[in-house]
């Protein structure tokens, strides 16, 4: 029996309309935008867009000052909110859309890490995520019930 993952192409299972953050801009701003578009990943961009980071909700909300929220930062606390540049990753694992997605799931388990952005050359033209695999390789599965154990 082959793995499924040797039989489709990471651009089967992407997303391609992927939200990005500019490393600017303010922690609090990015949890917005994840918060707003229900996602857990946010590409981090550069000059002339170029993705030079991945921030994750988990590392945003860590980042925030004790006691600060980011729903009513005001301007006495703005100033201790860090910029994405300082928080996110930028040690950027990338993969291409025609790769296998055995090759994003590898990468995953390696790094430790559960997304990777999706790169044509130097264009993001989406995200692979670990529940963009989970679901592939479950796809065929009945619902659950239960009384599974």
């Amino acid at each position: 029996m082959t793995n499924p993952l040797l039989e489709v192409k990471i651009r089967d299972l992407m997303t391609a309309e992927v939200t990005v953050i500019e490393q600017d801009a303010k922690v609090d701003m990015a949890l917005d935008l994840m918060r707003e578009q229900n996602i857990r990943f946010l590409p981090v961009t550069g000059r002339m867009n170029k993705v030079v980071g991945l921030l994750t909700i988990d590392e945003a909300m860590a980042a925030m000052p004790h006691g600060v929220s980011h729903f009513d930062a005001s301007a006495e606390t703005e100033e201790l909110i860090p910029e994405v540049r300082t928080v996110m990753n930028a040690q950027l694992h990338t993969v291409a859309p025609d790769n296998l997605a055995a090759r994003a799931a590898l990468l995953m388990l390696q790094f430790k890490v559960n997304a990777l952005p999706v790169m044509d050359d130097d264009k993001l033209v989406g995200i692979i995520t670990e529940n963009d695999i989970f679901r592939y390789l479950t796809k065929d599965l009945p619902p659950l019930q239960s009384d599974w154990v």
